[in-house]
Parts: C-alpha cells; structure tokens; sequence
C-alpha cells in the first residue's frame, strides 16, 4: 500500500474515531431528553414510544463500540503493513450504514420530541 493509500486510511481512521465520538454525545443529549419528558407521561402508547427508543439508543450504542473495535483492528493491521484495501472498503460503507440509522434515528427522535409537547 503506497504512502497516500496510508495517509487516506489514516485520515478515514480520524474521521470515523471524531464521528463515533459525535454520535455517542448525541445519544447522550437523546437519553437525557427521553429521561426528561418520559417522566412527564405515563400512557401505555406513550411508554412504548419512550421503550422504543430506549431500545434503539442501547442498540447504536452497541454498534458504535462494535464499528470502533473493527476500525482498531484494522488500524492495528494497518501497522503491521498488510494490504487491507478490501476492509477498508468494507468498513466504510458499513460506517456510512451506521450513520444513515443514526440520521433516521435522530429524525424520528425529533418527530416522536415535537409531537409530545
């Protein structure tokens, strides 16, 4: 792998590491409002909704560790000079995955916030 392959992979690294940490802040801030207006309603629907999204932080939480743990190892390769192109490839579209979840994520939170003031 040439020196501009190396330094692309290790900007992605940067890149993915700086995202990963942004979107573990933004499911702090939707815990903390969920905390927030779940005490405010006690419907059944309403408790749903709230355990849907409990679910759902708990669930991208998890797939930012898991993303991060491949990212790592695949750095770790990277060190080790193996070719890694395909992985990395491989771990690109699987973080532009994560991050289309996390959007759709974020848009439902904010509808699901909106309707329930």
């Amino acid at each position: 792998m040439g020196l501009s392959n190396l330094t692309r992979v290790g900007t992605n690294h940067v890149i993915w590491q700086r995202g990963f940490s942004f979107y573990r802040d933004e499911l702090e801030i939707m815990s903390y409002q969920l905390t927030k207006i779940a005490s405010c309603n006690t419907s059944v629907d309403f408790c749903k909704q709230v355990e849907h999204f409990q679910n759902q932080l708990i669930v991208q939480r998890n797939n930012i560790d898991e993303l991060n743990h491949e990212v790592n190892l695949y750095i770790e390769k990277l060190g080790k000079e193996i070719s890694l192109e395909d992985q990395q490839a491989d771990l690109h579209e699987k973080y532009q995955a994560f991050e289309r979840v996390m959007n759709l994520l974020r848009h439902e939170f904010a509808e699901f916030l909106a309707n329930c003031q």
